[in-house]
């Protein structure tokens, strides 16, 4: 019985670092959207925040729509705000995201 348990434990194990493995954006995949593009629209989704933010960070995601960028923003009054940039939708977020 204990080697079945343990079977089915490195099983799953193995299953879920293969999926980890892919779950990532591909190097040798050029995203669908350019960071220069991602960037300019961006900025237009803070204009109502009335906040001088800068780039901090920008990082490809693999998410439903494919790929989107998320861009981390920062602002001299120690505010951050993040934005994710898609072919379909752009999102802010003032806590980050999770897929």
């Amino acid at each position: 019985m204990k080697a079945r348990i343990t079977i089915g434990i490195l099983s799953l194990s193995v299953i879920c670092l293969c999926y980890a493995k892919n779950a990532g954006w591909h190097n040798n995949k050029r995203p669908k959207i350019s960071l220069i593009e991602a960037h300019a629209k961006a900025l237009e989704a803070l204009k109502p925040w009335h906040t001088d933010y800068y780039c901090i960070a920008a990082t490809v995601a693999r998410t439903f729509s494919e790929c989107d960028w998320e861009l981390h923003f920062a602002a001299t009054n120690h505010a951050e705000i993040w934005v994710s940039v898609g072919t379909d939708k752009v999102r802010v977020s003032e806590h980050g995201f999770t897929y």
